[in-house]
């Protein structure tokens, strides 16, 4: 009797044992099913390209990564052919999107290198090869003066004011400069030749007016130090950093005064260029701009971010609309986190007679799905630039063939 309860309890542990190894085997197959699929639609499964003589690091990258339908650049060509309508820049990382005429100038998030990119002829070529990793936005000052903000951790950021020097080779030119003060909290541009930062100054913060040649002008002292800047035509835009659960406010600085423009908003966000606007209900975003001191509502549900005025037409206006919305209250915090993305559809609105009309689907036409932000506008109206915040990769739409 105590040999079978022994044979019993053996049998009864081996079941056991086999039943618990095998659910391991398929949760662990599970895993490695779900970790290939996102290998697979990230890319990492595509068939590593070789060297050639003529491939740089980008052209190389693009091969994994492009959409078949979508032409990338190569910064190592001179000649290529025209773009196509929709045209992604660069497979790497970028910041500072900036159109100096039809020229587009931005930076690589991990080198710092810069770079101008042709929208018409497709070229690309390097303008500085000097090393500044982590490169988390550029105030483009002129077109060789400019701003880098460097993110070396979550508790430090810095500014490096340079200018480009002429390029000896190929490769581009120096980067050279001057980190601005430790306590600089915020940059922006402030005109042609000009900049304003923000700096912590004690219990209070001081906004100053610096040219390239150095002179400094102070501007505005305010007891906060955590304002964003957007420049205007008539001065300047102050808004407290967005948050769908936090009340935030926006003011006019112009010819030292200040005008209050928004207040008590959740969500609210400033476009570029400082005129146009969003706020958050309930998580979904309310587009609206000011006309003649008073607020107008429009009709698209978008952030601010994802739209920009055309400078040739003022009454017209570019937003890319999301074809779905994030139904959550914290949708703004969320989206800036990357916890949500979007696809987005380009719309391109008459603010007089509020007809709208659709400028480009991406998903539909491309079958590429881009969560727009960083809008800017090159000064013809001709082209946009932006950021998709899914693989932070620059990109052109030409607004009109």
């Amino acid at each position: 009797m105590r040999r079978e309860i022994i044979v019993w309890i053996a049998v009864g542990a081996i079941t056991t044992t086999l039943m618990l190894l095998a659910g391991w085997y398929f949760f662990i197959r599970n895993q490695e099913n779900q970790l290939t699929r996102v290998f697979e639609g990230r890319g990492f499964e595509a068939t590593l390209p070789e060297g050639s003589g003529v491939g740089s690091t980008g052209f190389n990258l693009a091969s994994v990564f492009s959409s078949p339908t979508i032409a990338d650049a190569d910064p190592s060509a001179t000649n290529t052919n025209t773009p196509s309508r929709l045209w992604r820049v660069s497979v790497i990382p970028s910041v500072g999107l900036q159109f100096f005429g039809s020229e587009l100038y931005y930076a690589e998030q991990p080198t710092g290198h810069v770079f101008k990119a042709n929208p018409e002829t497709g070229a690309v070529e390097r303008l500085s090869a000097t090393l500044l990793p982590r490169v988390t936005d550029v105030v483009w000052v002129a077109t060789s003066s400019l701003i880098v903000q460097q993110t070396p951790s979550l508790e430090e950021t810095s500014y490096f004011a340079g200018r480009i020097e002429t390029a000896t080779t190929t490769n581009g030119g120096s980067l050279v400069g001057e980190y601005l003060p430790k306590d600089v909290f915020v940059v922006a541009p402030a005109g042609e030749s000009a900049f304003m930062y923000g700096v912590r100054a004690g219990s209070s913060a001081a906004f100053i007016e610096r040219t390239i040649s150095g002179g400094e002008k102070r501007v505005w002292t305010n007891p906060l130090s955590h304002w964003i800047i957007r420049p205007t035509g008539a001065g300047y835009v102050f808004v407290e950093p967005p948050s769908s659960v936090a009340l935030g406010s926006a003011f006019m600085f112009s010819q030292n005064t200040l005008v209050p423009l928004v207040q008590n908003a959740y969500g609210l966000m400033v476009s570029r260029f400082g005129d146009l606007f969003s706020e958050t209900r309930s998580g979904t975003p309310v587009l609206f701009t000011f006309k003649d001191g008073a607020r107008t509502d429009l009709p698209f549900v978008t952030f601010a971010e994802k739209c920009v005025r055309d400078p040739g037409k003022t009454t017209r206006v570019y937003c890319a609309v999301p074809t779905e919305f994030p139904k959550q209250r914290d949708s703004v915090d969320a989206w800036y986190r990357g916890e949500v993305h979007t696809s987005d559809r380009w719309f391109a609105l008459d603010t007089e007679t509020n007809v709208s009309e659709l400028v480009l689907s991406p998903e539909g036409e491309y079958g590429v799905p881009l969560d727009v932000s960083d809008v800017t506008i090159s000064r013809d109206g001709l082209y946009l630039a932006f950021i998709d915040t899914i693989t932070s990769t620059p990109w052109v739409l030409r607004v009109r063939e």
